[in-house]
């Protein structure tokens, strides 16, 4: 196991969980409705992917 690939990707995993759910409300004109989107998805998908990445690799580098 590989303690700083484990801290590492769980530190990157909290951080791109934190930051996915910021809503961005947009106010349509016709016909006026209101729209939630997740702008910060696109920057939270790759961390979630790389976190899960680096505690893989964590789990599975042995130590030298």
């Amino acid at each position: 196991m590989n303690k700083f690939g484990i801290l590492l990707g769980f530190l990157v995993l909290v951080v791109a969980l934190l930051a996915a759910p910021i809503p961005l409300i947009v106010a349509l004109q016709n016909p006026p409705r209101s729209v939630v989107i997740y702008p910060n998805l696109l920057f939270a998908v790759p961390l979630i992917l790389l976190g899960a990445l680096l505690l893989l690799y964590g789990a599975t580098a042995g130590e030298n």
